[in-house]
């Protein structure tokens, strides 16, 4: 661990990644991920199919005329019928599948994601390594500079797991989404990406996908690093020793609000991902997007084409349109986000050399 003393620019209680068994620390945060997944996926799952197929929660929404009431009665509104869709998905999924329906393409997604995951943590630890340790040498970066760091190392960190977590969202979304038939495992899936759309298939939205994991990723781990430190500065100024459970809680509460943060700020470009990578999908219909290949290049889905697809969004469904899903998603992504933090600090304490 560093110091005892609060640095301006390594909180207190930080490992040292070059004290890090790299194994070690990897199979523990593998292992965590499992068990968070196997919980809060039936969530992501309704999240990806209430994003995809609006009627799940605007056929709950209030019908009395909106404009008799403030923004902030809209606002309640909204949520309120955003969770009754997502009570009502969950239902309906359990009707048609039964349980395991809640689970559909849990294995696709978990088996590679681990890999990812790895690769994820890794390169974020060795790309900010060297920018933090200038201090060591008595030469702190600004401190300005030295608050960015993280955004930009959570970047690149992402950067390096799209080759593995492209193909497979694209697979597992069709899962999720399609309804139910005789040919519609994972198996079936990859082999009709291939037949109709060769190996680029598994590549769809790939610019959205970067954009949107890249930002949600930067304004993660950034906006985490940030709370930390602000919260460990706080701890400091009081002056008394703080307890052996303060660090945990210090990160618990720094990963509930990067969670917060990053589910804003992405959330909207999550749904023009979400609909990009299943537009064309048997008994889906998307709003939003055209799947005709003309329009939009889903493989590679430019950047270029982002504004058009925000405002044919708003034009279809209003704002309301930008947050679907965003209810299930901040059910997930805030204790998620805390739970992730709180075990990927204490998994890098547990793996020192």
């Amino acid at each position: 661990h560093g110091g005892n003393h609060l640095s301006p620019f390594i909180p207190m209680y930080d490992t040292d990644w070059k004290d890090v068994d790299v194994v070690k620390f990897n199979l523990y945060n593998v292992s965590f991920f499992l068990a968070q997944n196997l919980v809060l996926y039936p969530i992501d799952l309704v999240k990806t199919r209430m994003q995809v197929f609006p009627d799940l929660s605007s056929a709950h929404a209030t019908l009395t005329p909106q404009h008799h009431h403030s923004s902030k009665f809209k606002s309640i509104t909204n949520f309120l019928s955003e969770c009754k869709g997502m009570r009502q998905e969950f239902k309906g999924v359990m009707k048609s599948r039964g349980v395991s329906g809640l689970f559909r393409g849990f294995w696709w997604f978990t088996i590679p994601t681990c890999a990812a995951e790895a690769i994820y943590y890794t390169t974020y630890n060795i790309t900010k390594q060297p920018f933090l340790h200038t201090e060591i040498e008595h030469k702190p970066p600004p401190q300005i500079a030295h608050s960015l760091v993280p955004f930009f190392a959570a970047f690149v960190a992402e950067v390096a797991v799209t080759p593995i977590n492209i193909p497979v969202d694209n697979v597992t979304q069709r899962m999720m989404i399609m309804p139910p038939q005789p040919k519609d495992s994972g198996i079936h899936i990859v082999r009709d990406i291939m037949q109709k759309e060769g190996f680029r298939g598994f590549f769809r939205g790939t610019g959205i996908h970067v954009l949107t994991y890249g930002t949600a990723s930067m304004f993660w781990f950034g906006s985490y690093e940030l709370s930390k430190q602000v919260l460990f500065s706080m701890v400091s100024s009081q002056g008394s020793s703080p307890s052996s459970a303060t660090p945990h809680i210090v990160h618990g509460v720094s990963g509930g609000i990067a969670g917060v943060v990053s589910s804003i700020i992405s959330n909207p470009l999550d749904v023009i991902k979400t609909r990009v990578q299943v537009a064309g999908t048997p008994g889906c219909s998307v709003m939003g997007v055209s799947p005709h290949p003309h329009t939009i290049d889903h493989y590679a889905f430019p950047l270029s084409a982002l504004p058009q697809t925000l405002r044919k969004l708003y034009r279809e469904e209003g704002l309301r349109g930008f947050g679907r899903g965003v209810v299930p998603r901040m059910i997930t992504s805030v204790p998620q986000s805390a739970l992730t933090l709180v075990l990927y600090e204490l998994a890098l304490s547990w793996s020192t050399l």
